[in-house]
Order: C-alpha cells, then sequence, then structure tokens
C-alpha cells in the first residue's frame, strides 16, 4: 500500500500542533470534563466541592428511604421537605458542572433499607459532616449548612425522633465573637416579645411561652457571654407587629420573632467558613431556634432562614 508523502507542509503543521499542545498543557489549560480527548492537553477534572455536594445528596437521599414509613408526628412533613433539597442541591450541582454521585459514593438500596430514620439524624450531625461544610467553597457553604439546619431541628424536637438515643456529637466549643454579635439583635428582639406575649397571655395558656423562654434565656447568655465588650448596646423596648392584644396575634408574633432567629442563624453560615467546630456549634443553635419555631406551628420549610 502507498503512503502520502511527508510534505514541509504537513511538517510544519504537526510541530505548530506540538508547540500549541506543549504552551497550552505549560499555561495551566486544561479541555473542560467531558470534551473530546487531545493528546498532550489534561482534560479538565470535577469541581473542587464535587465530593461535599454529592455527599450531601447521598444524605438527603438515605433520610428519604428511611422516611418511607414515617414514625413520628414531625416526619409526616418532612419528606417532601428533604425532597426539594435533594432537587434543589442536585439542579446546583448540575449548573456548576458537577458529575452526580456514582454508586460508589451514592447510599445504596440494601444498606439503606436498613437504617432508621433516627440513626440517619444522629449519625448525620457528625465532626465528619461539620468539616464537610467548612470546607466548601463561599457559595455552597449556607445551603449545605441549611441542609443539616433542618437534621438539627429534628434532632432537638421532640416530634422528630420516635426513639430516644444519644444526643448528637455537638462540638463543645462555642461560636465565633463575630457570629455571638451577629446572632445577638434577632435572640434579644425575640426574648423580648416573648416575655411580652407571656405577660399578656392569661395563666393557664403560658406553657408554651414559658418553655420557650427557658429556651431562649440560656441562648442570649451564651451569646452574650461570648460578644463580651463586642456586645450590640441592649435595647428596652422593641416595636412589636402584630401586636399581642389577641391570642392569634401573639401566635404570628412568636412565630414571626422565632423565624426572626432562625434567619438571623442562617446569615452568619459564611462566618464559620474553615472550622468544623463553628458550623457545629451554629448548628445546634440554629437547631434549637428552628425546632422551638416548630412548636408554634412554623411549618418545616428545605433551607431554613435562606431566602427563596
Amino acid at each position: 500500500m502507498s503512503r502520502s508523502p511527508v510534505t514541509r507542509r504537513g511538517l510544519l503543521g504537526l510541530a505548530g500542533a506540538g508547540a500549541l499542545t506543549a504552551g497550552l498543557s505549560g499555561c495551566g489549560i486544561r479541555l473542560e470534563s467531558g470534551a473530546p480527548p487531545i493528546p498532550g492537553i489534561p482534560t479538565q477534572g470535577p469541581p473542587a466541592d464535587t465530593p461535599a455536594l454529592q455527599a450531601t445528596v447521598g444524605s438527603r437521599q438515605l433520610a428519604l428511604t428511611a422516611l418511607a414509613q414515617p414514625t413520628a408526628g414531625l416526619q409526616t412533613q418532612l419528606k417532601p421537605v428533604y425532597e426539594q433539597q435533594l432537587i434543589r442541591v442536585q439542579a446546583v450541582m448540575a449548573s456548576a458542572g458537577m458529575p452526580q454521585a456514582t454508586p460508589s459514593t451514592s447510599v445504596g438500596a440494601t444498606a439503606a433499607s436498613r437504617v432508621t430514620f433516627e440513626t440517619f439524624i444522629r449519625g448525620e450531625l457528625s465532626a465528619s459532616t461539620f468539616a464537610r461544610i467548612a470546607g466548601v467553597a463561599d457559595a455552597y457553604l449556607p445551603m449545605l449548612a441549611a441542609c443539616s439546619a433542618l437534621d438539627a431541628g429534628v434532632a432537638l424536637s421532640p416530634q422528630g425522633l420516635a426513639a430516644p438515643g444519644p444526643a448528637p456529637a455537638w462540638p463543645t466549643a462555642t461560636v465565633p465573637s463575630a457570629v455571638a454579635v451577629g446572632l445577638l439583635p434577632a435572640v434579644r428582639e425575640a426574648v423580648y416579645g416573648l416575655e411580652v406575649i407571656a405577660a399578656k397571655t392569661a395563666l393557664t395558656g403560658r406553657a408554651l411561652v414559658t418553655a420557650t423562654l427557658q429556651t431562649m434565656y440560656p441562648m442570649r447568655a451564651q451569646l452574650e457571654a461570648v460578644a463580651g465588650e463586642a456586645a450590640p448596646p441592649l435595647q428596652s423596648t422593641y416595636p412589636l407587629d402584630p401586636a399581642p392584644t389577641t391570642d392569634p396575634a401573639r401566635t404570628t408574633l412568636g412565630r414571626q420573632l422565632l423565624t426572626a432567629v432562625v434567619a438571623a442563624c442562617a446569615d452568619q453560615a459564611d462566618a464559620t467558613k474553615g472550622s468544623a467546630d463553628h458550623v457545629g456549634a451554629l448548628l445546634n443553635l440554629w437547631g434549637t431556634a428552628l425546632a422551638t419555631s416548630w412548636k408554634w406551628g412554623v411549618a418545616p420549610v428545605p433551607f431554613p432562614g435562606l431566602a427563596g
């Protein structure tokens, strides 16, 4: 078989292609993942935070499997919430060009079927989860933290877990001073408003607001101790809307005050970046506020405290 002659132009073309390949590779240029391979030019790998988001997808899938047969009152409301979390995280991954979890990184159906919802929640609130959240980029940290805030709320809610068990492995560290300063305005306003609600509620109807204040007083004291001299100035009064003159208005006001605390926790998520202990400490406060708001009739949402 005859071969085509090698021409000068062909040699120059090969040399030029080789020089271009070497230059592109030397400059750190990478092909997009999924692009046809070109010899000498490495293909771009998945984004750095892919494993963290894959793990979050896997955990949401495990929660949904465990919720196939709800065993506690609150759990009947949680399945659609976890479904929305899963859909959103998968959509974010797709828009960022992240591959979805492979069978080796996702939860197998057989293994998942043996995990109860209580086991999932207690296992998910761990140092490894806190570290995973702390290590992701700013664009993803609030979303992943809000996913775990829902888990924390469930773990801390009397209606969330049907079976008693060990408490989540919260870190012994507290939130940093800057986070405490950011949370105090909402927490102080909530305490003030709840005290007014208690004062205007008949003695026979004060059980809920009294229990809520018993939760909020230690939270306020802890945050004030951590903030120290950086704490914002105290306010003697706060405008309350709606005015707590009737039982329905007092219920609405209580829900709004606690929802504002949940939103304040979400606002501080970025400030925990880089520290698993700070993430865990914030999730403890976030989950406490969330579980308390559910007692007042606030419905669970996929990303508590985040807008949209």
